[in-house]
């Protein structure tokens, strides 16, 4: 069957290749499963899994939530979930749009620090993706800001950093209630430190659990 690896993200977020050409990756690196994690969106995955086919990569359906405890971020894997849900959608609707508004006050913020960047740029790097962190950081690299992206979240962007804006995000808990009522499973993605980002209590991660998590992702 060949390898397998359940969190990939595409152009549709802020990965670099598109769906399609993602599972042709996969399939020459020899994996047999991929399951297409983007963030807060399922616009990749009708792309990836007619892919899938002629390259003899199963395609997981797969989204990964944005969620939050007490100003720690958290991130939500979930797998076989219907992508059609209804209130599924609608809530990953409204957090692409808190994630437009994010980038904007983001760029605003940095050009009063003096680093004028600019939005158009930023979406332009996202293209037909969410604009997330990882696009503002390549475009503060383009403008010569920072040597490298992780410069970016560790001087500028970074949670603690001074153009840092929160985002809009779900209750890890109803995160979960969400994809079970979708027909899906969750895992809790990378639970340790991740960039700037605190770990996970280990009181949520047993609490998450109780309510029906399926995993924690060991290696990512």
């Amino acid at each position: 069957m060949g390898g397998i690896d359940l969190h990939t993200h595409t152009n549709r977020s802020d990965g670099t290749f598109a769906p399609s050409a993602l599972v042709k990756l996969a399939s020459e690196r020899g994996l047999g499963v991929i399951a297409i994690t983007d963030h807060d969106t399922t616009d990749g995955l009708e792309e990836a899994a007619a892919a899938g086919l002629p390259h003899s990569v199963e395609v997981v359906p797969g989204v990964e939530l944005s969620a939050e405890h007490r100003g720690t971020s958290v991130h939500v894997l979930c797998y076989w979930m219907d992508p059609e849900h209804e209130e599924l959608q609608a809530e990953l609707v409204r957090l692409r749009s808190e994630r437009l508004l994010r980038g904007e006050a983001m760029v605003e913020k940095l050009r009063l620090l003096g680093y004028p960047i600019s939005f158009e740029r930023v979406a332009e790097i996202a293209g037909s993706g969410n604009i997330v962190r990882p696009h503002v950081a390549q475009a503060l690299v383009e403008a010569g800001v920072v040597a490298d992206e992780e410069e970016a979240f560790d001087r500028l962007i970074g949670d603690d950093g001074p153009a840092y804006v929160p985002k809009h995000a779900l209750d890890p808990l109803d995160a979960l209630a969400l994809v079970r009522r979708a027909g899906g499973a969750c895992v809790l993605a990378h639970p340790g430190m991740w960039r700037a980002e605190a770990p996970v209590p280990e009181e949520l991660i047993e609490a998450m659990a109780k309510s029906g998590m399926a995993g924690l992702e060991a290696d990512h």
